[in-house]
């Protein structure tokens, strides 16, 4: 079932950029955090405090710190 109310992200919205960049912004952040703590000591509340943002803004774009840490690792492969 198709949900009628559902919102449709224009890539010329503003919005849409601002969410692009913070998702860019936690990704970032994410590696170096990564890097020098290990995934184990990782935490997100430590990869919100590098980036600057929320913890809840993290959790709205990566389910939890797996799913960021293999974001993290498709990001670096596509630039090699």
């Amino acid at each position: 079932m198709k949900n009628e109310n559902r919102r449709q992200w224009n890539p010329d919205d503003k919005r849409f950029a601002r969410v692009a960049q913070k998702r860019a912004q936690i990704l970032e952040a994410a590696q170096r955090v990564f890097l020098s703590s290990g995934y184990e000591r990782a935490s997100m509340d430590g990869i919100a405090q590098e980036a600057g943002v929320g913890k809840m803004t993290v959790y709205r774009q990566y389910a939890d710190k797996r799913t960021l840490f293999i974001a993290c690792l498709n990001d670096q492969c596509q630039k090699c």
